[in-house]
């Protein structure tokens, strides 16, 4: 939200600069790149003396509902307003403490500020009770793979459990580094974590990756970028770091392909197998795209095998102690 209300006053500056202080609104609208609603910007928060967790929800709302295209669903659903999570106390010293800082575009930049984003990301997933890799893969590993997967600047890129989005950002990253322009890619995530997928498109977002949609649901349930007649999208480039269950593990009931699932050619065996998520991102690839997965030691024999009915070209690559750690390979 910070961010936000600075990017949007440092834009607001550069109309008065071009047109004066008298500016309309619907002029200055054109320096803009997303609405801040009346009573929504930064300043109102540190106005308000009481409440501030629920007007923070109520102010992000509605900045999500002004702008549905670039914003929707980009601040989640954190209990801002939940004392027992949040104590005012805290809050208050959190808002008076972002308060003292400019996080306008031009004093921070995307890079440093979505570095900084991602840095308490990795602090969140190595003290967080939960798996790291829920919300973060290390970025050591994403920029190996980007890197030898050597995206082109007019590739769609999906990544159907996309999390924080690392892996979407990178590839961009990549290609703006070769030389290449992204104007013409196309960056596509599913997540079924809700805060999650609010995490990738708020990564997103402050890495200015804006040709992106990120949409919230289990990708071998309800796989969301499907046609008005339910055939699924393809794509030049798959990549992903999913979350496999060993055969022998008792699955849990999220987990469980619903009864009409009919997508990703009928039900599987019940669970979010290396076999069903290879066989789903054969059907998400165009002939001759690219699909990387990263995996762990154990699983990298599986997946070598099971890509070598509709893939060719297949290597998997080992780290820095000869275990494999990510496997590529092209559609036939």
């Amino acid at each position: 939200l910070k961010r936000l209300s600075d990017t949007w006053d440092e834009e607001q500056e550069k109309a008065i600069k071009k047109f004066g202080k008298d500016i309309d609104e619907e002029t200055a609208a054109d320096f803009h790149r997303f609405q801040i609603p009346k009573g929504c910007h930064w300043s109102d928060l540190r106005k308000a003396a009481e409440n501030q967790g629920v007007l923070i929800q109520k102010i992000t709302q509605k900045i999500e509902e002004a702008n549905p295209e670039l914003l929707a669903q980009i601040f989640g659903n954190a209990p801002w307003a939940d004392h027992n999570k949040m104590p005012p106390e805290r809050l208050e010293r959190l808002i008076a403490h972002f308060s003292q800082q400019d996080l306008s575009p031009s004093r921070i930049s995307n890079d440093l500020m979505g570095g900084g984003y991602e840095y308490l990301l990795k602090r969140f997933s190595d003290e967080s009770s939960t798996s790291a890799g829920q919300f973060f893969t290390p970025r050591a590993v994403v920029h190996l793979l980007v890197r030898i997967l050597a995206p082109q600047p007019t590739d769609s890129i999906y990544d159907p459990t996309c999390g924080s989005a690392g892996m979407l950002i990178e590839a961009a990253t990549e290609v703006k580094q070769s030389g290449g322009s992204v104007q013409r890619m196309r960056f596509y995530g599913q997540e079924v974590n809700q805060t999650s997928a609010a995490i990738g498109r708020m990564n997103l977002f402050i890495h200015d990756v804006e040709d992106a949609q990120i949409r919230r649901e289990d990708t071998l349930q309800k796989p969301k970028f499907v046609d008005s007649k339910g055939k699924l999208h393809q794509f030049d480039v798959v990549v992903a770091n999913p979350p496999y269950l060993p055969d022998e593990q008792e699955v849990p009931n999220e987990l469980k392909f619903e009864p009409d699932m009919a997508l990703f050619g009928g039900k599987g065996d019940g669970m979010m197998a290396p076999r069903e998520f290879i066989k789903a991102a054969s059907r998400l690839l165009k002939s001759g795209g690219l699909l990387a997965l990263e995996h762990n030691e154990e699983q990298g024999p599986l997946i070598a095998q099971e890509l070598s009915e509709d893939f060719e070209g297949i290597a998997t690559y080992q780290d820095l102690n000869e275990r494999p750690r990510f496997t590529i390979a092209r559609r036939k």
